[in-house]
């Protein structure tokens, strides 16, 4: 069981669909409305939900490659991590990072130059 103490398939749900009414929550939980709403307060409050968002289409917004450039870093202190999360902020399209210096941008195919890409 996890702080809300609701099933771990149950927690998922709720990551997958943040826009759950605190009804519908409850009653897959077994908990009427009003102590659900205090235990989904609580784990914002503590830190556990870090935030709610809208993942859109990146499609229709005219972004229609996904790519994943490696950047090597020749050196691993925290001066170098700190000047790479700068100018990583600055790169239009950039969505993640992964580890191992993984970049993963969404654009628009049309923006990589003829004879890059896929």
């Amino acid at each position: 069981m996890t702080p809300l103490n609701i099933a771990p398939s149950d927690a998922v749900r709720l990551q997958a669909d943040g826009r759950i009414s605190k009804q519908e929550l409850a009653d897959r939980i077994g908990l009427s409305a009003s102590p659900c709403l205090r235990r989904v307060r609580a784990v914002e409050e503590g830190g556990l939900i870090v935030g709610y968002r809208a993942l859109l289409d990146a499609k229709a917004l005219g972004l229609t490659l996904m790519a994943l450039s490696h950047i090597p870093i020749d050196r691993h202190t925290p001066e170098c991590f700190n000047t790479f999360e700068a100018a990583v902020a600055g790169i239009p399209g950039a969505t993640a990072v992964h580890s191992s210096f993984l970049l993963r941008r969404v654009v628009d195919k049309t923006a990589f130059p003829v004879g890059v890409g896929p």
